[in-house]
Protein backbone atom coordinates (compact mmCIF):
# COMPACT_ATOMS: atom_id res chain seq x y z
CA UNK A 1 0.00 0.00 0.00
CA UNK A 2 2.82 1.92 0.91
CA UNK A 3 4.37 1.39 -2.87
CA UNK A 4 0.82 2.53 -4.08
CA UNK A 5 0.43 6.12 -2.63
CA UNK A 6 4.38 6.88 -3.19
CA UNK A 7 3.23 6.24 -6.63
CA UNK A 8 0.07 8.77 -6.37
CA UNK A 9 2.57 11.12 -4.90
CA UNK A 10 4.61 11.23 -7.29
CA UNK A 11 1.92 11.43 -10.33
CA UNK A 12 -0.12 13.99 -8.30
CA UNK A 13 3.34 16.49 -7.68
CA UNK A 14 3.79 15.79 -11.74
CA UNK A 15 0.50 17.15 -12.44
CA UNK A 16 1.36 20.21 -10.59
CA UNK A 17 4.47 20.18 -12.39
CA UNK A 18 3.21 20.24 -15.57
CA UNK A 19 0.45 22.61 -14.35
CA UNK A 20 2.64 25.44 -12.95
CA UNK A 21 4.51 25.28 -15.79
CA UNK A 22 1.97 27.08 -17.86
CA UNK A 23 2.68 30.48 -15.86
CA UNK A 24 5.42 32.10 -15.23
CA UNK A 25 4.23 33.74 -11.67
CA UNK A 26 4.09 30.22 -10.80
CA UNK A 27 6.44 27.18 -9.85
CA UNK A 28 6.52 23.92 -7.93
CA UNK A 29 8.61 23.85 -4.74
CA UNK A 30 9.76 20.72 -3.65
CA UNK A 31 9.86 19.69 0.27
CA UNK A 32 11.98 16.92 1.25
CA UNK A 33 10.43 14.58 3.70
CA UNK A 34 13.05 12.57 4.02
CA UNK A 35 12.99 11.07 7.67
CA UNK A 36 9.09 12.11 8.40
CA UNK A 37 7.25 9.67 6.16
CA UNK A 38 4.63 8.10 7.59
CA UNK A 39 5.81 6.10 9.96
CA UNK A 40 9.04 7.62 10.89
CA UNK A 41 9.32 8.74 14.32
CA UNK A 42 8.83 11.86 13.89
CA UNK A 43 6.49 12.07 10.72
CA UNK A 44 5.56 14.66 9.07
CA UNK A 45 2.72 13.59 7.37
CA UNK A 46 -0.68 12.39 9.60
CA UNK A 47 -1.33 8.55 9.92
CA UNK A 48 -4.41 6.46 8.86
CA UNK A 49 -6.42 7.22 11.90
CA UNK A 50 -5.41 10.78 12.33
CA UNK A 51 -8.57 13.41 11.25
CA UNK A 52 -7.06 14.20 8.37
CA UNK A 53 -4.87 11.14 7.26
CA UNK A 54 -2.30 11.97 4.87
CA UNK A 55 -2.71 15.40 4.85
CA UNK A 56 0.56 17.32 6.58
CA UNK A 57 1.53 17.82 10.19
CA UNK A 58 1.86 21.35 12.04
CA UNK A 59 5.96 20.18 11.18
CA UNK A 60 5.05 18.96 7.86
CA UNK A 61 3.45 22.86 7.34
CA UNK A 62 6.27 24.42 8.53
CA UNK A 63 8.27 22.49 6.22
CA UNK A 64 6.25 23.35 3.61
CA UNK A 65 6.35 27.03 4.74
CA UNK A 66 10.58 26.74 5.09
CA UNK A 67 10.66 25.45 1.36
CA UNK A 68 8.33 28.10 -0.16
CA UNK A 69 9.84 30.74 1.83
CA UNK A 70 13.63 29.68 0.62
CA UNK A 71 12.16 29.55 -2.80
CA UNK A 72 10.84 33.43 -2.95
CA UNK A 73 14.26 34.41 -2.25
CA UNK A 74 16.03 32.86 -4.48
Amino acid sequence: EMTWLNRQVDKLNQTIIDSVSWYGFARYVSVDFSGHELCATAPWIQGVQAQAPYHPTTAGQRAYARAVIESIRQ
